[in-house]
Formats: structure tokens, sequence, C-alpha cells
């Protein structure tokens, strides 16, 4: 790969049908990528193994087709839901190898998806992303991904929609690219790094395994990795194998830092279905590996999704650890060490919660969710079906963590449970009035429970539903 149009190669996957978007004239992904590269006088490989990068890339609109543009105006906006350069991993080897030679791919001259109300966008955030790798489903549930891998070796990705606190302009940057979605395979990248995305790398399903080395992800708008966790394999009514691949994500000698909201979100998507009762991200990440953004809540990211109340409560439960343990996630030093003057910001690495359109529909209900986070070999989060207790409501709610489970299930899931160190640390319930952490009734035990809740680098709060992995150990 030599020119950006080059990567038009990569798009031999039927991502969409682009049925009706053009005068009724019915054209596939591909057809319209192949038409591209006929005025290139070139020609899609089919079986392709991989591509070498040989030049730093600035992709223009020209360098991909009219039709990805509403009304084929490449001045105007890209159509939603749309990969730009989508590959299916179709290698005799089911490897394919991605070499970036150091060099750097720039989107930034791109524009950002279509607005709410026009084109095919619905909704008020992008589905769009800049490169997307997908493995062919085959034997159904029986499908085995490890058998597929894209590996992506020494390349930067750099877009221009970087962490900003600018309402103004918010709703176009939550219609800004996602930098990459994987799915159905092994992806492998090993010293790679997305910059400025509204999203840097998506985990678009289960049955996906992500392996980052050496990898640096920095100021995205959002977040930098989302895992959507459904299991869009196996049918409705089918009951999940036992050896169900969950979407995993892990994490060594990494920087994973500065971005606009938690650093991953993971989200469970139809969690009422048979199919998805094991459903759950798994994030694994070494002590090598460096994770942090300083958010207070109020940025624009929590604004426009309508969630500053949600991070308002936890800012408030994070004074609640401080007056009964002496510590807490919140602090006042923020980006660089440096102490803000009033400011109390939060380190929220992990958010893991139910799908749904609205805040209040995630929150609401009750959901058995499953996944976890594990730091150095640590389990922080575990909200996998290890410990079992009845819900208040009604059914039964599953975690690694038997307290955790009985006092959720106690409180229908409405109460603040936290704990921290893994499945033997501490725990304890914030009950409106206080932090009860004397759960037990023996004073010796009590105590020691005490003391575990406020060791540790993380810890792990479960409310509403969600799970959230906060950064840990502040003093000041």
């Amino acid at each position: 790969i030599y020119e950006a149009w080059e990567l038009n190669y990569l798009t031999n996957e039927n991502e969409q049908s682009f049925d009706g978007l053009y005068s009724g004239e019915t054209r596939s992904h591909t057809q319209i990528v192949d038409d591209f590269l006929k005025t290139k006088n070139a020609t899609r490989p089919t079986g392709l193994a991989g591509i070498i990068l040989h030049n730093d890339l600035i992709i223009k609109t020209t360098d991909i087709p009219a039709e990805f543009f509403v009304g084929y105006d490449r001045n105007n906006e890209l159509w939603d839901s749309l990969s730009i350069f989508h590959h299916l991993n179709d290698s005799p080897s089911k490897t394919f190898n991605f070499y970036g030679n150091y060099y750097t791919i720039y989107s930034y001259n791109l524009p950002n998806v279509c607005a709410p109300g026009t084109g095919n966008q619905t909704d008020t955030v992008s589905n769009g992303q800049l490169f997307r790798f997908i493995a062919p489903v085959e034997g159904g549930g029986e499908f085995d991904h490890t058998q597929y891998n894209t590996n992506i070796n020494s390349v930067y990705f750099r877009d221009d929609n970087p962490n900003t606190d600018n309402e103004m302009t918010a709703g176009r940057d939550m219609r800004g690219l996602i930098g990459m979605k994987v799915l159905y395979q092994n992806a492998n990248l090993e010293n790679v790094r997305f910059e400025a995305f509204y999203i840097s790398f998506f985990i678009d399903s289960d049955f996906t395994t992500a392996n980052l080395n050496e990898c640096k992800l920095y100021n995205s708008w959002q977040n930098h990795i989302y895992i959507w966790a459904t299991n869009t394999i196996q049918e409705d009514d089918e009951t999940p194998r036992e050896d169900y691949p969950a979407a995993t994500l892990n994490v060594t000698n990494s920087s994973i830092t500065k971005c606009g909201g938690p650093i991953i979100i993971a989200q469970t998507a139809n969690s009422d279905k048979a199919k998805s009762a094991k459903c759950g991200a798994v994030v694994n990440v070494d002590n090598n590996s460096e994770l942090w953004t300083y958010v207070t809540g109020q940025e624009a990211w929590f604004k426009a999704m309508n969630v500053t109340s949600v991070a308002q409560q936890i800012q408030q439960l994070g004074y609640v650890l401080k007056g009964t343990l002496g510590t807490s996630f919140i602090t006042q030093v923020g980006e660089g060490g440096n102490e803000s003057s009033g400011t109390v910001y939060m380190n929220i690495i992990m958010i893991q919660l139910a799908s749904g359109d609205t805040v209040q529909e995630m929150m609401n209900g009750i959901y058995d969710l499953d996944g976890q986070f594990n730091k150095g070999g640590v389990t922080y989060m575990d909200m996998s079906d290890k410990c079992t207790a009845p819900h208040a409501a009604g059914g039964t709610v599953g975690y690694g963590h038997q307290g955790v489970a009985t006092l959720i299930g106690t409180y229908g899931g409405q109460a603040p449970v936290f704990n921290t160190l893994g499945a033997n640390g501490g725990v304890g319930v914030f009950d409106g009035s206080q932090l009860q952490t004397s759960l037990t009734g023996d004073p010796t035990m009590d105590a020691m429970n005490k003391q575990a809740l406020s060791m540790g680098e993380y810890i792990a709060l479960h409310m509403n539903n969600m799970g959230i992995v906060l950064g840990y150990g502040y003093a000041e």
C-alpha cells in the first residue's frame, strides 16, 4: 500500500445493503468499491493474506467511493453504520496480516457521520468506523473463533475527534468515527496506536478475543474501548455452550489514557435471552499497563448522554468511602499530577451495564449480568455466577463474591455495594445513611472486612445493574 485509495483493496464484505439509498438502485458494498477501484485501473484481490504500508497515508474524501457520502456528495457527511474499509478474513490460511512499517494512517480529513434525521441516521451517536475486521462464522454455536487471526503491527491511526469539554460541539463529536471494530476471531495488535477517535477500538461481539500488546490509546472523545457483549451466533432460545467464548480483552505493556468518559464500556445486549446468560466482557490487564482518565462527570460526553446525575451519585459515594475508610476513588489531583482548586476527579476504568435506548431503561429492571475486570492477576470486579442469592424483586442474582450477591439480592440491586481485592476481599453496602462494613456480627471478621475494603488499586461499585471499576487508593 503506497496510496490511501489502495486501502479499498481490503473491502471484500457486504456489510450492509445500499438498497434504496441511491434512487432505488441496488448496489452492494463490494460492488461500489469494485467500481471505484476500476476508476484507478485496479482490481480487488481475493484471498488477501495481508497488506504492508510503504508510506504515511492521509485519507481524503476522494480516496473512497462517492456513494459513502450522503447524496453522492463528497462535501456531505458519511452514511451511518458504514465501515469505510471492511475486511472479511478469507485468506486460505485464516490469518490476515496488517504490517504498518511504523507509518501513520490519518483520517482527520474525513467528515463525521450524518446527523440524526438525515441519511440513515436514527440515533444521536455514530456507528461508523474506519476499519472493520470480521471472520466468517462456521458451524453456528460450535464455531471456533480462535481458528482465525487478524494481526496488526506497528501502525499509528490518527483522527481528529479528541477529548474536549466543549458542549457546543458535542453533537458533532458524538458522530465521529470509531477507529476499528473486530469480531469473530483473535485480533492481535502489536505496537499499534490510536489517537483522537470518537471511540478508539471496538470489540463487536462475543466469540472474539482482542490482544493488545505495546499499544497506546490516547485522547478519544467518548471512550477508548467499547465491548458489545452479545451472542449473535447462537439462536435466541439456545442454551449457551459450556465453554462459552465471551468477548475478551487482554492488555499487556500498554498505555490507555485520557478520554471523555470511562476508559472501557462493556454493554450486554438482550440480557433476558437464554443465549446471553453467560455473556459478559472479560477484561485482563497486566501490571505493566497504564490506565487512567481523570473526569469530573460533568464533561461534554456525560452531558450529551444524560448521565451527569449518575456520575454525581458515584462521586458522592466517593465521599462516603473517604469518610468511613479514609481512602477513596475521588481526588483533586488530575492529569499530569496537577492539583486543582476544588475540582474533584474520578478515574473511571470500566463500566459494565445492560443495553437500552435510555439511561432509565438500562438502570431499571432486574439484570443478572456477567463480566470481569482483572488487573495483574487480581479480580477487582466479578459479575459472573460463581455465587448466587435470591433477589428481593424475584429470581436470583450471581456474582463472584458471595457477600456482593447477598447484598445485591437483599437490597433489590438498588443500594450501592462495594468490594475490592478479589473474591475474598472486602465488601460493604451504603444503605442510604451510612456505609455498612460490619456485616457478619463478628468484630474480628468485620474489622478484617473493613481493612480489606480500604485496600487495593481499584474498587468495584455495583449499583442499578451496573458494575463499575474505579481507580482507588487516593488519600488526599
